[in-house]
């Protein structure tokens, strides 16, 4: 039965996700958070944007999964996605969004604090332990380090 679920969506920063470029993100589960800044209701796109690491980030994210979608611009939504299987350019990075929630509100220092305490630990016990939750869980770690 667990072979039919989803995978997991990797927690990534946008800036993780444009450090590592297309050809490693290709085919990825994500999970992201950014800032709303743009929605097309035709083409089911929007754009989202965060700031971090002295530098803005943007990414697109591919809402067709998870219509009708409730967009608030200005507010702060967390996708959890995947990546296409074949991108060549930055350009080409969008998720396809299967799950979307508002997350208004959210300490984004201290969720992201959280996530690299849960890395830490994750790396601290070994590859077997990053292994377990996925390659991508396991490059995750490695940023850290």
């Amino acid at each position: 039965m667990a072979g039919n679920l989803p995978p997991h969506g990797d927690i990534l920063r946008l800036s993780e996700i444009h450090e590592r470029g297309p050809l490693l993100m290709a085919g990825k589960s994500v999970r992201v958070m950014g800032k709303l800044t743009r929605y097309d209701a035709i083409e089911q796109l929007a754009l989202i944007t965060s700031s971090e690491r002295n530098s803005t980030h943007h990414l697109q994210v591919n809402t067709r999964l998870v219509e009708p979608f409730q967009s608030r611009i200005g507010s702060t939504f967390q996708f959890i996605g995947e990546m296409p299987s074949e991108m060549e350019r930055d350009a080409d990075m969008v998720v396809h969004a299967r799950v979307v929630r508002c997350v208004d509100g959210i300490d984004s220092t201290m969720y992201y604090n959280a996530c690299d305490v849960q890395r830490k630990f994750l790396a601290s016990r070994g590859p077997a332990a990053a292994a377990s939750r996925g390659p991508a869980a396991a490059a995750s770690a490695s940023l850290t380090t």
